[in-house]
């Protein structure tokens, strides 16, 4: 998260990025709102001191209409049908 604060937001030419202060309040208001996730993650250098990592949060209406992505409900993914039976079937009636 810092390195997004610090770094990748000013590079990013948004106006409101240039003060420190407004950086992070834009980020805390939008960790506030659940726009943003945060988690905690190893830190490879100093494992004593996880880093916060985040992600944009897309279940969320504001960031679908940001993003332009449409309902939240029709995944990507669409399993393929396989021929035979249910792989825990399978499982099943081999540890019989």
């Amino acid at each position: 998260m810092k390195w997004f604060r610090d770094a990748a937001l000013p590079a990013a030419g948004f106006p409101w990025a240039s003060a420190d202060s407004t950086r992070q309040n834009v980020l805390r208001s939008a960790i506030d709102k659940r726009l943003i996730l945060t988690s905690k993650v190893p830190n490879p250098k100093s494992p004593q001191f996880p880093v916060t990592a985040i992600r944009l949060n897309r279940l969320m209406p504001e960031v679908r209409a940001i993003l332009g992505s449409g309902d939240v409900s029709a995944p990507d993914f669409h399993p393929v049908e396989i021929r035979g039976e249910n792989l825990s079937a399978t499982i099943l009636r081999e540890r019989r």
